[in-house]
């Protein structure tokens, strides 16, 4: 957040592209427009991987219309680091454009099908009637309370020729009317981009850096927040010392606030310790656990993809269902027996040696016991 990145590329761009078609109305013409401005900037700021990776991927999304087409994220994201590598094959062990590369792809993959598949039963569909039988009551509930639209389901209804009754969540009217749907969205959202990012980078995160952060699940959630108000806050009190130093003055010191509460909202965790943990990287052959952890997850990216949450169930077709699930699942297996694995790396030294004084212990123990019970038997 605090450095010129994939988010402030993407703001610009989108900003540029904007005001582009107030410009002119020809598509050449803005698509031109908003790159000679982008890739200005991105110049002007260093030209990093992680802003290049960006740029490049805006420039391809831009590209889309002016081909006919819709454009595709992942392909977009493929298509920027294949051009990167194009241009720097090196980059390809660099951990910057790892880094970059990968929390784009998890957010891509994981973040955008998921939110897309777990709002599809809140809204107005004819297959909606029949999700109660056929999918769990907790994700028809979840869906509704983040999503549901009575307005927008009023009108969707008065388009269609038949009528149905639609199960809601008794708190999803409530939550809509009274705005907070807004807040549990954005959290909800807010988690699972911070939980596939964590997902996707965990064994680069370890490897490069040793460390593990599950504080930044819940920090990301409040330092979102305050940056869209200390940008909000900061450009209102800039436009405002040019007029008087004295109406901007306020805004100055809400600024200077918000800056010190964003700063310090990890110091609760540190005093905890829980800002983050020390993990020890596996060494020699062993290593390899880091690549097979991506088999199961990209296993499980592609179930995502083709996931429908208004799927109706076909007579006559439970067993199929379930062999089609089992691989699955055990992608689901594997992906846990892996990240438990590298997490808690039971081969470390020091693990090793409370492992074996566990287990040493243990039979001292037990041997006493057993030696006591036959005591026990001959007296």
């Amino acid at each position: 957040m605090l450095v010129i990145s994939g988010m402030h590329i993407t703001f610009i761009g989108g900003l540029v592209l904007a005001l582009a078609r107030f410009v002119t109305k020809r598509r050449y013409g803005q698509f031109a427009l908003s790159l000679i401005i982008l890739w200005s900037y991105t110049l002007m700021v260093g030209a990093e991987i992680s802003v290049v990776r960006a740029a490049l991927t805006f420039s391809f999304v831009a590209l889309a219309p002016i081909l006919f087409r819709r454009a595709a994220q992942l392909n977009a994201v493929g298509a920027a680091a294949l051009a990167l590598l194009v241009w720097r094959p090196a980059d390809l062990v660099d951990p910057s454009f790892q880094l970059t590369v990968l929390s784009v792809l998890a957010l891509v993959s994981i973040r955008w099908p998921l939110l897309a598949s777990a709002a599809a039963p809140a809204r107005g569909d004819p297959r909606a009637p029949h999700l109660p039988a056929a999918r769990p009551a907790w994700l028809i509930g979840a869906s509704q309370l983040l999503y549901w639209n009575e307005r927008a389901w009023r009108a969707d209804m008065g388009k269609n020729v038949f009528n149905y009754q639609l199960r809601k969540h008794k708190w999803a009217t409530m939550l809509e009317r009274s705005r907070l749907q807004y807040v549990l969205r954005y959290a909800a959202a807010a988690l699972i981009v911070s939980a596939s990012v964590q997902l996707a980078l965990l064994p680069l995160l370890i490897v490069y850096f040793h460390r593990l952060s599950l504080a930044s699940l819940i920090l990301n959630l409040v330092v979102g927040a305050l940056m869209a108000a200390l940008s909000l806050v900061s450009l209102i009190a800039l436009a405002l010392s040019h007029v008087s130093l004295n109406f901007a003055a306020p805004f100055v010191w809400l600024a200077e606030n918000l800056n010190w509460l964003m700063t310090h909202s990890v110091d609760p965790f540190a005093r905890w310790g829980a800002a983050s943990m020390r993990l020890p990287e596996y060494t020699g052959w062993p290593a390899c656990l880091y690549l097979l952890y991506y088999v199961p997850l990209a296993v499980l990216i592609i179930a995502l993809a083709r996931w429908d949450a208004l799927a109706l169930p076909q007579s006559g077709a439970e067993r199929s269902a379930h062999a089609r699930m089992l691989p699955t699942r055990l992608a689901a297996v594997c992906l846990w027996v892996c990240l438990l694995l590298i997490v808690f790396h039971p081969w470390a030294r020091a693990r090793m040696r409370a492992c074996w004084k566990s287990v040493f212990l243990t039979w001292v123990r037990a041997t006493r016991r057993l030696s006591c019970c036959r005591m026990a038997r001959r007296s």
